[in-house]
């Protein structure tokens, strides 16, 4: 990846001194706030919390896009209900609904639906919106950048903002996390934006007490809908993260690509879940640390699912075979007319009842053409509400 040397004074600044702290948001009128499902755990509640206790499954499925009504109003166990246009847009009725400002490329609208076998909770509290059950939370915000630091503080102010609700919500342990960052490539502060968004996100996480660990799967897509938009699953229980033996684990990427490396695994397993889900992060053509086959499609896109083989077979587990492929897949396509040369291959690989949504975004580094994410659960007695 080349970039311009970031600047001394900048990485001083947020390195030596850290990131400014967010300041107070005050919180928005509370939306279908019913009683929060385990805001506070009694002695009762921490049985129901214990090693023996099953959580409920978390179903993804992608339905038809519908902009016209409210899938979470139609079937009351929806945590989120995710599509996509032209900007990023949060339904101040109902924080289950979420649009992601990247251009869906597939004929057929579709949209993410995540549900679960428990009636949901949800409302709004400085910034962030949120739908949970007793087990798990799906929440989200949207940054406006300000700070002295450009994109690194807004990052660092987002997730510090995102960590302490859910850290007061008794939600600690991060799943699977998405972040959408305008104009990815363009320099800020002498370094190009996605490093600065790295900065951000890791001294947050290092803010936070969360270290790699505990890092969860996740995506970062550049987006030009403005504002940074980042949504998340998080739970009370950890998640098993997953790393890829044929790549050097994000986090420990060497400063070429940033001061700060990427913060997230490669899977994350939740077992304790009775699909038992795995999360499966943004895959691209990286071969150790390095990019590979710059300049060729093809050959980048057979190296990703090299990749993708490679975390589903370490990812094995009784629940989820060694060659279990993920049921659902995002593909982020630098060029949309590449969908055509892609699509047959993927559908080759992963078979013809595994769902795929096509979007056009901006890969992390310039010179990678795709990048490709999935979800996969194992059917069980108990998979369906």
């Amino acid at each position: 990846m080349n970039v311009s040397s970031p600047s001394t004074a900048y990485l001083e600044r947020t390195m030596a001194t850290g990131l400014t702290q967010p300041s107070t948001v005050s919180e928005e009128p509370a939306v279908n706030r019913r009683p929060f499902a385990g805001a506070s755990i009694d002695g009762q509640h921490k049985a129901q919390f214990g090693k023996t206790m099953d959580a409920a499954p978390l179903i993804l499925d992608y339905i038809a896009q519908n902009p016209t009504s409210s899938p979470s109003a139609l079937a009351p166990h929806i945590l989120a209900t995710i599509g996509f246009g032209n900007t990023h847009d949060r339904d101040p009725a109902d924080p289950a609904n979420l649009t992601v400002g990247l251009r869906q490329l597939n004929p057929t609208g579709l949209q993410e639906q995540w549900r679960t076998s428990m009636a949901p909770s949800s409302g709004w509290q400085n910034g962030v919106g949120f739908v949970a059950t007793r087990d798990l939370v799906f929440a989200h915000l949207l940054a406006e950048e300000s700070g002295a630091n450009g994109l690194a503080d807004t990052a660092f102010r987002a997730y510090l903002n995102l960590l302490t609700f859910l850290r007061n919500r008794g939600f600690r342990h991060l799943l699977r996390m998405w972040n959408f960052v305008p104009t990815v490539h363009e320099l800020d502060q002498g370094i190009e934006r996605y490093q600065a968004f790295c900065i951000g996100r890791a001294h947050a996480f290092s803010h936070a007490g969360i270290g790699a660990g505990a890092f969860p799967a996740a995506t970062a897509i550049g987006s030009s809908a403005p504002g940074l938009l980042i949504y998340a699953f998080a739970a009370r229980r950890p998640g098993i993260p997953i790393e890829n033996p044929r790549q050097v684990s994000a986090y420990r990427y060497p400063t070429r690509y940033s001061p700060r490396p990427p913060a997230f695994a490669r899977a994350l397993k939740a077992p304790w879940l009775k699909t038992s889900g795995l999360f499966i992060s943004g895959t691209a053509s990286v071969r150790g640390h390095r990019s590979m086959h710059a300049g060729n499609l093809s050959a980048q896109l057979q190296e990703t699912l090299a990749n993708l083989d490679a975390i589903a077979a370490a990812s094995s587990a009784p629940s989820l075979p060694a060659d279990a492929l993920p049921r659902y897949l995002k593909v982020y396509l630098r060029h949309p007319v590449e969908m055509t040369d892609v699509a047959p291959v993927l559908t080759d690989w992963s078979g013809s009842e595994t769902k795929t949504i096509y979007l056009r975004g901006e890969i992390c580094r310039r010179e990678l053409e795709l990048e490709i994410e999935g979800y996969n659960y194992a059917h069980t007695a108990h998979s369906h509400p």
